[in-house]
């Protein structure tokens, strides 16, 4: 994660294989909280929102739903490791 403040605000984006329901769902609870923006995308070829470089470049913060979700963005963005954050 970035140095920000856990409080402090920020733009989330949440990923996950298949963008069906963990990551739009944290997408939905995340959204609730004061000063932060979220969005959420997918990692796998065949879902409904694939991540882009355009959202890596939105997001303060990228969470992965797991690790290996955030590793497979990786080889595509590897400009965007320093903003990836994953469950383990």
């Amino acid at each position: 994660m970035t140095g920000r403040q856990p409080n402090a605000g920020g733009k989330v984006l949440f990923v996950c294989a298949r963008n069906a329901w963990r990551s739009p769902t944290a997408e939905t609870l995340f959204r609730s909280r004061s000063g932060w923006w979220t969005r959420s995308a997918r990692t796998s070829r065949v879902a409904r929102m694939r991540v882009t470089s355009a959202h890596l470049g939105w997001a303060d913060v990228v969470c992965g739903m797991e690790h290996g979700h955030a590793k497979r963005l990786h080889p595509e963005f590897p400009a965007a490791l320093d903003k990836l954050s994953a469950e383990r």
